[in-house]
């Protein structure tokens, strides 16, 4: 039974590892979507606001505001992507944790019942020895 648990807490430390670099992908994809929307937006500010000089860079611009809005599509699918293995691997956590516990409760109760296996067979001689007397004290 110690095997068990040995391993179940094993795999629940490495599940926990996985689930900790889920985590991490996704705040690095929402980093980098929150850095794209920010370019977005200093665009579209600087579209807005310069239209003399927006005149000769209004191709340029464009073409990198479609750049960007590619992007964005890109990084919206992969948000997806990470968001669902982030779920995945917290699903897989939760199992590993219910693992875990069950092993260590099947443990408490197998060590609970040797344990008052020896009382029960410690008893007789306890009851012979007289009341109040322990065997080995004087």
């Amino acid at each position: 039974m110690d095997e068990r648990l040995r391993k179940a807490r094993r795999l629940l430390k490495a599940v926990i590892g996985f689930d900790r670099l889920a985590e991490q992908r996704v705040a690095d994809v929402n980093r980098r979507a929150a850095e794209l929307e920010r370019r977005r937006a200093e665009l579209a500010a600087f579209m807005a606001a310069e239209d003399s000089v927006a005149g000769l860079f209004a191709e340029a611009m464009m073409r990198r505001f479609d750049q960007i809005e590619r992007h964005r599509v890109r990084l919206r699918s992969e948000i997806a992507g990470e968001t669902e293995r982030r779920l995945e691997a917290r699903g897989r956590l939760r199992r590993a944790e219910t693992l875990v516990d069950h092993l260590v409760n099947v443990q408490r109760r197998h060590d609970e019942k040797a344990l008052l296996e020896r009382m029960i067979e410690a008893s007789p001689q306890i009851s012979k020895q007289g009341p109040g007397k322990i065997e080995g004290s004087s």
